[in-house]
């Protein structure tokens, strides 16, 4: 063979790998979840919710009353929350009105609070625990991921934002 059809044949499979690779690993799968406002209880597109954010980044904080973890967390960034328009709160409660009875004993009524009973939001995310607070863009793709508990620098620097806003 000639050093230019090895040459073809290289470019050749190059291009072929690339496109493979890129169908194989890019994850183009559109977010068809609903999640359950805790206030009004209407069922509403987790994707509109991502779209809505303005073309900043949507922060999705995954929560459970049964993680005490995840109830101070709720606590830890709801002044922020309360700031800051684009956190969102899902709870992977089975009972959504256990939920909904936390939400209102402790206050947050005023936060963004969904239920997604079927835990659908987290196996699209692959959030494997709780609590995690995810980053993401106007098409529900992540651009950053917390898992665990949240403190004042964690919240400072995943939420890009000062220690006094907190």
């Amino acid at each position: 063979m000639t050093f230019k059809k090895i040459f073809f044949i290289a470019i050749l499979v190059c291009i072929t790998s690339l496109l493979l690779g890129y169908a194989f690993f890019h994850k183009r799968a559109t977010v068809n979840i609903d999640v359950i406002s805790l206030e009004s209880g209407k069922s509403i597109p987790l994707s509109s919710l991502c779209q809505q954010s303005g073309g900043k980044p949507l922060f999705i904080n995954f929560w459970a009353t049964w993680c005490s973890v995840c109830r101070n967390d709720i606590d830890a960034i709801s002044t922020l929350a309360r700031k800051h328009a684009n956190i969102i709160f899902i709870s992977t409660d089975k009972d959504k009105e256990a939920a909904k009875e936390f939400v209102e004993q402790k206050q947050h009524t005023d936060l963004r609070m969904y239920s997604d009973p079927s835990n659908e939001s987290m196996k699209f995310f692959n959030v494997t625990g709780l609590p995690t607070t995810i980053k993401v863009d106007k098409n529900c793709k992540i651009i950053d991921s917390h898992i665990g508990a949240l403190n004042a620098s964690t919240i400072a620097l995943f939420f890009d934002v000062r220690l006094r806003d907190i």
